[in-house]
């Protein structure tokens, strides 16, 4: 089935916990912070690509959301980074998308 128009709800990543620890080390009497900052967000992309029916995908699902970061750990460890998502879409030039203004990045040479 053709799909012209979609509207999708895209949600970036949400950054993991930092975590407050303090350094236990044998013979060092008040050591210091040891805790680690949590991970980043996931981004959310849009690719262009050659399917004219690629929107049709999307026609069920419509809530779309990158992966969380994860929280830091013990030994000034720093959490892990969420997953990134990429939406494809079809790339004619009848496409539109809208993202405000505020919201968007250009990554030119980002590879995926």
């Amino acid at each position: 089935m053709f799909t012209d128009e979609i509207t999708l709800h895209l949600k970036a990543g949400n950054g993991g916990d930092g975590i407050v620890a303090w350094r236990h080390e044998k013979g060092i009497d008040h050591a210091g912070p040891g805790g680690g900052d949590g991970g980043n967000g996931g981004d959310v992309y849009v690719k262009g690509v050659r399917d004219i029916a690629k929107l049709a995908d999307y026609r069920f699902e419509k809530d779309f959301s990158a992966g969380h970061g994860r929280a830091g750990r013990n030994k000034g460890m720093k959490g892990e980074r969420g997953s990134d998502l990429v939406i494809e879409v079809q790339s004619v030039r009848s496409s539109k998308i809208y993202i405000p203004k505020k919201y968007l990045i250009f990554y030119p040479k980002k590879k995926f």
